[in-house]
């Protein structure tokens, strides 16, 4: 196949296996193909690259967009076309990747504004939780630590006269343990009262 005959569809294919080459975890493994099948290849999968042009990207966003895809997931997935168009410009697929120049603008201050439960919410999620669940749900109310830090989180990381959890690993969805992702990562967190007597 002339390179000026590759399909997105075909440079989505050759970036999710060199992905998996690369060893990269299992979630992030599962983000990109969601990305790439729930997302790219049914809206852009039998476009040409040698025909895409920045604006088709550009519409590509804005359908997401327009499609109910929140800002947060629309900014993901553009990541990982970006860097598809990139492998297949590495791949002498295309001449330059498109989608380089194409970023979604700043929405307007509070639009997307995260919701905090207030202390009352807090009181009634924590009062009809089941007893099995509390300590988790507990310590991840009152430490901010991540979904996949708390899965790796072992007693010997815990030091309950000190007051402090030591985040030191990581497990993602199949229980794997690993480093966390960033040096900021590791990290000691003070316990709450209500953490250390859970």
């Amino acid at each position: 196949m002339k390179s000026t005959d590759k399909t997105v569809r075909g440079a989505c294919e050759a970036w999710l296996k060199t992905a998996r080459r690369n060893g990269l975890e299992a979630a992030t493994l599962k983000a990109y193909r969601s990305h790439v099948h729930i997302h790219i290849e049914p809206r852009m999968g039998d476009r040409l690259l040698s025909d895409l042009s920045r604006s088709d990207i550009r519409d590509f966003m804005d359908e997401l967009l327009d499609d109910g895809v929140s800002r947060a997931l629309t900014r993901k997935v553009m990541v990982s076309f970006r860097s598809i168009l990139s492998e297949a410009v590495e791949r002498e697929w295309m001449a330059a990747n498109v989608g380089l120049e194409v970023k979604m603008k700043r929405s307007k201050r509070g639009t997307e504004e995260r919701v905090i439960p207030t202390k009352d919410e807090i009181r009634t999620i924590l009062e009809h939780t089941p007893e099995s669940h509390r300590a988790l749900l507990v310590t991840a109310i009152f430490t901010g630590m991540r979904v996949s830090e708390l899965r790796g989180l072992t007693w010997k990381h815990v030091d309950l006269d000190r007051g402090v959890i030591f985040v030191r690993q990581r497990a993602d969805e199949q229980g794997k343990l690993g480093a966390p992702k960033s040096r900021a990562g590791v990290r000691d967190i003070p316990m709450a009262p209500m953490v250390k007597n859970t």
